[in-house]
């Protein structure tokens, strides 16, 4: 009489992530494009050149160039490591966003504002990455959550320059990159509570098979 081989769930592999994990990064890369043509009105002219004593150029360089060159260096880490280390590398991305929105916020000179926009750049770049990671290894509804973030993203880029143009008539140019804050905050809960459930997933006894085998838990490494 043949013996069956016990029955195994095989543990979920690093790449297959619940939809919700995308809520975290996805804001944060949303934001990264929002910050990225918040820098201009819808005529194309930016009120923190008139402030900073900057040329054209020199707001093309620093505000534009710096930030998509720092962007597409950060992409690739948080495209090779974001699913696997998915909270290890959101948080410090969605940190260091929020840090440089400030510092441009508050900006003072020139130089301030490069490393605001280089920050900046580094966050978005590294939560872009993370967000295309974790989009190719959701199983389940991939194109709906690729074409929701893509979508929002694609808003958030149109519509910045209106709401700089609006916020700086009526108020302050500086208070657009604040605008920027609570949301890099709620995306950094956001990636804090989903590391959480799944660090607490992936720490969850093993339950017996049908022959007293244990499960494999399953759950990505954080």
């Amino acid at each position: 009489m043949s013996v069956m081989p016990p029955e195994r769930n095989h543990a979920r592999p690093n790449d297959d992530h619940p939809w919700w994990t995308l809520i975290g990064p996805g804001l944060a890369a949303i934001i990264g494009l929002f910050m990225l043509t918040a820098l201009y009105r819808t005529d194309l002219t930016a009120p923190i050149q008139m402030d900073l004593g900057l040329s054209g150029l020199e707001l093309l360089m620093e505000g534009v160039v710096a930030y998509l060159i720092a962007a597409v260096i950060a992409f690739p880490l948080g495209f090779l490591l974001g699913a696997r280390f998915l909270t290890a590398v959101t948080l410090p991305a969605i940190g260091v966003m929020l840090i440089g929105a400030l510092l441009i916020a508050f900006a003072g000179g020139a130089g301030m504002f490069l490393v605001g926009r280089v920050l900046g750049g580094l966050g978005a770049g590294a939560a872009a990455g993370v967000t295309t990671a974790l989009v190719r290894g959701i199983r389940h509804q991939r194109s709906i959550a690729a074409a929701v973030v893509a979508a929002l993203g694609v808003l958030a880029a149109v519509v910045a320059p209106f709401v700089n143009q609006l916020i700086s008539d009526a108020l302050s140019f500086r208070l657009t990159y604040l605008a920027a804050v609570p949301f890099s905050f709620a995306a950094l809960i956001a990636g804090a509570v989903s590391g959480i459930v799944l660090f607490v997933v992936a720490r969850r006894p093993a339950q017996p098979g049908p022959h007293g085998m244990p499960y494999p838990s399953p759950g990505p490494h954080r």
